[in-house]
């Protein structure tokens, strides 16, 4: 059974949109998660590490998507794949490979950093 009704609920772009919608989701709930308790440069890797996961779960949805129906996707879908893919290579970079310095505002005290 289908929530949305006959012209929509058979659609490859809708169930595309509603899993996109979904990782999006469950990357705002992770931020809210992971920073519920953290006010300094701590909140910042936690972003970073958010958006690492939206980016990838995005890249694998627009994947699944390209191979399920190629012919509708084309080039147009594989530019957002890379793109996401690309986005998330970028935050993980500057996630893990970051120094603490990147985290941290310059107004940022001594007692504030752990």
């Amino acid at each position: 059974h289908s929530v949305l009704p006959p012209p929509l609920s058979s659609s490859h772009y809708t169930h595309e949109f509603l899993r996109l919608y979904a990782c999006l989701t469950l990357t705002i709930g992770y931020i809210t998660h992971r920073s519920r308790l953290v006010n300094d440069h701590r909140s910042r890797k936690i972003i970073c590490e958010a958006f690492v996961v939206c980016y990838a779960t995005q890249a694998g949805v627009l994947g699944r998507a390209q191979v399920s129906q190629p012919v509708l996707h084309g080039f147009v879908g594989v530019c957002c794949i890379l793109c996401s893919v690309g986005l998330s290579f970028f935050y993980a970079v500057t996630r893990f490979n970051g120094s603490i310095k990147v985290f941290e505002l310059p107004c940022m005290d001594e007692k504030a950093r752990v």
